[in-house]
């Protein structure tokens, strides 16, 4: 009976979305609250989210990834979503689930993994018995008259390797603007280096302070000049932690000290959050920065790194084009501008550059408005006009004007009306579970976010 559920799982016509509804069905059965699918087409490194009470009481983030695939799940398979999460700490534990087991090579990897979380994978026979034991998942596949005696089959377990964790992300993640820089043949998704507030992690998960003796920002690569430098842009419409003012050097491995012969404690718990800034003498360039700490928790020298975060600096000699985005960022385009003939950019720029209009990379607020589902990728101009402050406005009842057109097919989710009205009034999955994740981040602060710092102990 139960083999005969997987085979049902990899046979139906609808397989996919079979497996997130089973899911589901299953996490609530389990206890989990929040339970929220992703919207269709979204891609936010999982399928699934859920809120679960942990062991000491504190509500724990769990995210789900389904494959329902006729094969073994192998690293091609999961490496994208588990990259997606390895500089987010607002997560505990990331579940794959599906009907095959792990590869012998996922399986080596996950052993010894490098990220935050917990890693779990409900598998084959576990997640035959986890379907087995729901009582919601047995009556959608019609098995209510069926036994619930099934033997348990234990998800396999992938703890966190380090007991403490770092990581460095933008505070406003996303930020509302990103710069895609052509350097030397390669298109680099980087920061602005203006307004950058890299927000730095630091998560000790064992039962002793972490006593971190040093600190720093290692400029692992630098580049002085790049080519071109797409600008994307959206319309602008928690927590405050230690800020730190930095100035990164421009010399590939070396590094700036952060606690400048201070001693930093940090609890057991939640993380403990550092505000990393630029200073304004800061060169122009593109950088790629990591952070590393040495400290001692539990008698044992520790060293963590966060990964690396690349960070343009930008300066006006640079050959730069500024266009608008609605919602979402476009990664493909931008990469496809970026690689244009001089001619061409050239035309792109002056567009860019026209004061009476602003540019967008997709769909214009109109054309979103009205639902317009763009087949190709193009530049629309919205004219801008005189509001009554003497600042420039454009209206939602106007027509857009096409102005370039890279001739390529749409290759990525377009941002729609439905989309653009479930945000504004906060009705959205993706824009729920920002909230439940930021309610629990601001709910750590209130408990233990301002570990001692203190000056040098040496």
């Amino acid at each position: 009976m139960e083999s005969a559920i997987l085979d049902r799982l990899q046979t139906a016509q609808n397989k996919g979305e079979l497996l997130e509804s089973l899911l589901q069905d299953v996490l609530l059965d389990l206890g989990f609250t929040d339970v929220r699918r992703q919207l269709a087409g979204s891609q936010f490194g999982f399928d699934l989210a859920a809120h679960r009470q942990g062991r000491d009481g504190n509500r724990e983030v769990w995210k789900f990834e389904c494959k329902n695939l006729a094969s073994a799940v192998n690293m091609a398979h999961i490496a994208p979503k588990l990259i997606y999460h390895i500089r987010r700490t607002v997560l505990d534990v990331f579940v794959i689930v599906s009907v095959k087991p792990l590869s012998n090579n996922l399986h080596d990897f996950l052993e010894h993994h490098p990220f935050p979380m917990r890693v779990e994978a409900w598998c084959d026979s576990c997640l035959e018995s986890l379907i087995m034991e729901s009582p919601r998942a047995r009556a959608r596949l019609g098995l209510t008259n069926v036994g619930t005696h099934v033997v348990p089959s234990c998800p396999r377990i992938y703890p966190q390797r380090q007991p403490c964790s770092l990581n460095m992300v933008h505070q406003n993640d996303p930020p509302n603007a990103f710069d895609y820089v052509l350097a030397e043949g390669v298109v680099v998704k980087a920061y602005a280096g203006a307004g950058f507030r890299g927000l730095v992690l630091i998560t000790n998960g064992s039962k002793s302070i972490f006593t971190i003796h040093a600190m720093s920002l290692q400029t692992v690569a630098y580049l002085r000049s790049t080519d071109h430098v797409l600008i994307v842009e959206k319309p602008m419409g928690f927590w405050e932690p230690i800020k730190l003012e930095v100035k990164p050097t421009i010399y590939p491995g070396s590094e700036v000290d952060l606690l400048e012969g201070k001693v930093l404690n940090v609890e057991p718990g939640p993380p403990f959050g550092i505000i990393l800034t630029l200073a304004k003498e800061t060169a122009p360039g593109l950088y790629w920065l990591s952070v590393s700490a040495v400290g001692q928790v539990d008698g044992r020298s520790v060293r963590i790194s966060s990964s690396q975060t690349a960070i343009h600096v930008r300066t006006s000699s640079e050959d730069a084009a500024r266009v608008w985005v609605l919602g979402r960022f476009y990664d493909s385009p931008a990469s496809q501008l970026l690689a244009l003939s001089d001619e061409m950019w050239g035309r792109v720029r002056e567009l860019a550059k026209d004061e009476g209009q602003l540019t967008f990379l997709g769909p214009a607020p109109p054309e979103t408005l009205k639902g317009l589902k763009e087949k190709e990728w193009l530049l629309r101009a919205v004219a801008l006009t005189e509001a009554a402050n003497g600042k420039k406005t454009f209206s939602l009842q106007a027509e857009s004007r096409v102005v370039f057109s890279l001739g390529t097919p749409v290759d990525e989710d377009i941002y729609s009306v439905n989309d653009a009205l479930q945000h504004l009034l906060g009705n959205d999955q993706a824009s729920q579970i920002l909230l439940n994740q930021l309610s629990r981040k601001q709910d750590r602060e209130n408990r233990v976010q301002k570990p001692a710092m203190t000056g040098d102990q040496s």
